[in-house]
Order: C-alpha cells, then sequence, then structure tokens
C-alpha cells in the first residue's frame, strides 16, 4: 500500500514537472518568436527609411511600437524614423515627436540615453534656428515699413533684430543693428562693448579701438564694462605688437585703480616678461604683493620662478 501511494506521488511530481516545462516551453518559444517577429518588422523598417518610402516606414513603425518587450528600441527607431522625415520634410512636427520620444526615453529607459539626449540638442538646435529665421522676417517686415510708435518701440525693434541675426551668424545685419542702437544710446556703454567686440572678432582693429576706448576713457573708474574694453584693446594691441599703447593703457588703467585687480595684474606681469625680462616681473609682483597681500599674486609670482 505505501509502495503505491509513493509511486502515485512520483508519477503526480513527474506530471506536474513535465507540465510546467511544456508551459515554460511554450512561453520561451513565444517570447522567441515575438523576438524574431520584432527584428523582422525592424529590419523593414530600416530598409523603408533607407528608400525614403515614408508612408510604409511608418506602418511598420506602428507595429514595433506595440512591442512592451523591447519598447526602448522602437522608441529608439522612432526617432530615426522622424529625423529621416524632418530632413526630407521640414516640419515642427517632426522635430516635436523626436523631443517627446526623447524625453520619454531619458525619464523612463535604460537604453539609448546619450542617443536621446543629443537628438534633444539637435532638435532643440534646430527648433531654434527656425523660429529665429520666422522672427528675423517678421521684425525685418516691420522695420522696412518703418512701423514703430516712439523711440523706445523702435530701440526694441534694433535690439531684437541685432539679437537675432547675431544668434543666426548673419553678421553684417547684426552690425547694421547694433550701430543704429549705439547711435540711439550713445551712452549704453553694453552696447557699445557690443560693437567693440563685433569689430574686433571681423578685424577692424581702428573701429574697435575707437569704439572701445570710448568706454574706457568715460567711465569714471575701473568698473565691469572700463575693464572688458581694456582687456579687448590690450588683445588687440598685443596682436599688432603696439608695445608703446600697451604700456600707456597699463599706467592709465594703474591710475585709475587697476592695479587691485588680479587679472590686470597678471597681464601686466605678461607683459613685463614679453617685452622686458624677469627681473621687472618680479619686481612689480613683490610689490603688488607687499601692498595688497594676496596669495594669488604670491602664486603667480612663484609661476615665473620656474621659467
Amino acid at each position: 500500500m505505501r509502495k503505491i501511494i509513493v509511486y502515485g506521488e512520483i508519477k503526480t511530481f513527474y506530471v506536474v514537472s513535465i507540465s510546467s516545462f511544456i508551459v515554460a516551453g511554450t512561453v520561451l518559444s513565444i517570447f522567441f518568436f515575438s523576438l524574431l517577429s520584432y527584428f523582422s518588422y525592424s529590419r523593414l523598417l530600416d530598409e523603408a527609411i533607407e528608400s525614403e518610402m515614408l508612408p510604409e516606414a511608418k506602418i511598420v513603425l506602428a507595429k514595433l511600437l506595440k512591442s512592451e518587450f523591447a519598447l526602448n528600441h522602437a522608441l529608439y527607431k522612432k526617432i530615426q524614423y522622424y529625423k529621416k522625415k524632418d530632413s526630407l520634410i521640414q516640419d515642427d512636427i517632426n522635430k516635436i515627436e523626436i523631443l517627446s520620444t526623447a524625453h520619454y526615453i531619458l525619464e523612463n529607459g535604460f537604453f539609448y540615453k546619450n542617443f536621446a539626449k543629443q537628438s534633444l540638442i539637435d532638435s532643440y538646435y534646430k527648433l531654434g534656428i527656425d523660429y529665429y529665421s520666422i522672427g528675423v522676417k517678421l521684425l525685418t517686415e516691420k522695420y522696412e515699413k518703418g512701423n514703430w510708435k516712439n523711440q523706445e518701440e523702435k530701440k526694441r525693434l534694433f535690439s531684437r533684430l541685432f539679437e537675432v541675426n547675431n544668434s543666426l551668424a548673419n553678421y553684417d545685419e547684426a552690425l547694421f543693428f547694433l550701430q543704429q542702437l549705439v547711435e540711439l544710446e550713445p551712452n549704453n556703454f553694453r552696447l557699445k562693448l557690443h560693437l567693440g567686440e563685433l569689430y574686433k572678432d571681423r578685424e577692424e582693429y581702428f573701429k574697435a579701438e575707437r569704439i572701445l576706448e570710448q568706454i574706457v576713457f568715460e567711465s569714471k573708474s575701473y568698473d565691469t564694462f572700463s575693464k572688458k574694453a581694456s582687456m579687448l584693446l590690450l588683445d588687440i594691441f598685443d596682436e599688432l605688437l603696439l608695445q608703446e599703447k600697451m604700456e600707456f593703457y597699463f599706467r592709465y588703467l594703474a591710475a585709475k585703480g587697476a592695479q587691485s585687480d588680479l587679472e590686470f595684474i597678471k597681464r601686466y606681469a605678461d607683459f613685463l616678461y614679453s617685452y622686458y625680462n624677469i627681473e621687472r616681473v618680479r619686481k612689480f609682483l613683490l610689490t603688488q604683493y607687499s601692498q595688497q597681500k594676496d596669495e594669488a599674486i604670491y602664486e603667480h609670482l612663484q609661476s615665473y620662478k620656474k621659467r
């Protein structure tokens, strides 16, 4: 009787084990065939995108997006599809689809995060260019019609035209509107500084010098604008090897209070090293250190001892 019971238990155990194995095998088979089906569709999508067959690609993409076990990969393919579509038919909707999908991958996914980040950068940049271009067109139409009520509205219009053209690297147009703004606001050092930088970048050094000097000489102290304008002037004179002009500006700025500024001290020390000798550098830095007790000056002095 005991043997029969034991045998029965063993038999039952084998039946349950076999049933479990069959179920597991069935699940794995379904998963395996689903995987094969998914990657078959994935290859079809790649071929359709490569062949620029967008309607067919969209149908295949819809099937891929129904997959639960490979959703990250499907979303990756979705971005590829919309990138291709946008390269053929530029539309903000394509870029918005890319943005929303990339954000989803970053927030919920485990894979393709670097790809998603780069997609965000590219799409935001392209959208920015598109909207700036539209802005330039509308603002230029307003400018050409002379459509402003007063001087303040005119300044706002010119300021926006400068900003959008500068952002789009339309430097000639940006320069024109910045020049107009400086004429409208001759005491605005911020605008003059922008204009001086723009002239310098274009290697129009005489114009840059003239506008930057206005900031330096009209400033009552060595403030933010005066400092920035001075450094740009020194860059120009150094590039043109105008030693006497550099010397004049260093002395003028020192008298205006620049010697309390570490950047000025380092710049003057580098000038002395380039045009004179190491002894003059050490003497200058030792004098500044004894007066200000600034460790940064002492560290800069030590760096020259190693040269």
